[in-house]
């Protein structure tokens, strides 16, 4: 490699971000299309950012891409220094109009049912076009890395990546789900169960469905895998007819209020178990907006929806 540049050399932003796209996709082919370029082009401004620096980058050997030990340094230093010239970019648009123009939101599935409403009311006089996408967290969290989303609900804080703000919404419990007719409130009693009757689970290439697996295996039960589902409402409906159990969350069931009303849900016996969801965005990029949005969301989860789901879990 060349000797290290004169200071007066500094890398030029593009080229930075290009790099960082290489090392969050893992992947010179799949970042030359998420910027737009030909492979050769990303190839020649990463050999030409190393040039420049004098060092190596990318470990080439490797498959995925890595960076070196220089590289994830300049990839860490280079995060925070493109959030801080977006923040720049978005302070001198939001100098002259008050409201954001366009803001992007992916959220999980089950927040996105019970929040939506109230956040696009909340963001109607904030935004001039507001986008909400729901679905699992994996796509809703690569969406933005890649940046194609500007905020998003899911229930990872992403810590390994830097430059996001990060605000934890709630803790969201899981609980038993059993048909109307039985009832669970010990480990022996959920042993016997898991014995009598099959599980109704989450698959186990999602994040729910891994989380209880570990769980249950902690606890010592071995449940017979009977059905497996990606959707809380089909979860429901085969427990509602009998044919197994199964866990799930709070803000789950009241994205399924129709069929949550037809099940026994009662507390998981044993270790509590919840997952957290968060609010993350890029820092500086969206202005106090995230900060407001994730207190405004704290308030109404507990001033509303735990009431709401407590109410429906007393009724059991």
């Amino acid at each position: 490699m060349a000797s290290l540049p004169p200071r007066s050399e500094l890398p030029d932003l593009r080229q930075l971000q290009a790099f960082c796209q290489i090392i969050d996709c893992s992947s010179m082919a799949e970042a030359s299309r998420l910027q737009g370029v030909t492979q050769s082009a990303m190839s020649q401004s990463l050999s030409r950012l190393e040039k420049q620096l004098g060092v190596a980058l990318i470990d080439r050997q490797c498959r995925p891409l890595k960076p070196t030990v220089a590289g994830d340094r300049l990839y860490r230093e280079s995060q925070t220094l493109l959030s801080e010239a977006r923040g720049v970019m978005a302070s001198v648009s939001h100098a002259t109009i008050d409201a954001t123009r366009f803001l992007r939101c992916g959220f999980v599935d089950s927040f996105a049912s019970v929040f939506a409403p109230v956040v696009v009311n909340r963001l109607g006089d904030k935004v001039e076009e507001l986008t909400l996408r729901s679905g699992f967290c994996e796509p809703n969290e690569q969406n933005l890395l890649q940046r194609n989303i500007d905020v998003v609900v899911t229930s990872s804080a992403l810590e390994h990546v830097h430059g996001l703000e990060r605000y934890h919404l709630f803790s969201d419990p899981y609980l038993l789900v059993l048909p109307s007719d039985r009832q669970v409130s010990s480990l022996e009693e959920m042993a016997r169960l898991s014995q009598e009757l099959g599980m109704i689970r989450y698959s186990r290439h999602s994040r729910m469905g891994l989380d209880i697996d570990i769980h249950l295996r902690r606890m010592g039960l071995e449940s017979h895998r009977r059905v497996e589902f990606d959707t809380t409402d089909s979860l429901l409906a085969l427990v509602q007819a009998n044919l197994g159990w199964g866990i799930t969350t709070a803000l789950s069931l009241m994205h399924a209020r129709h069929e949550a009303f037809r099940v026994r849900v009662v507390p998981l016996p044993g270790a509590v178990l919840q997952r957290g969801l968060y609010l993350l965005a890029w820092q500086g990029e969206q202005g106090s907006l995230p900060s407001e949005l994730a207190r405004f969301c704290q308030q109404h989860y507990q001033h509303v929806i735990k009431s709401e789901f407590d109410a429906m879990l007393h009724v059991r």
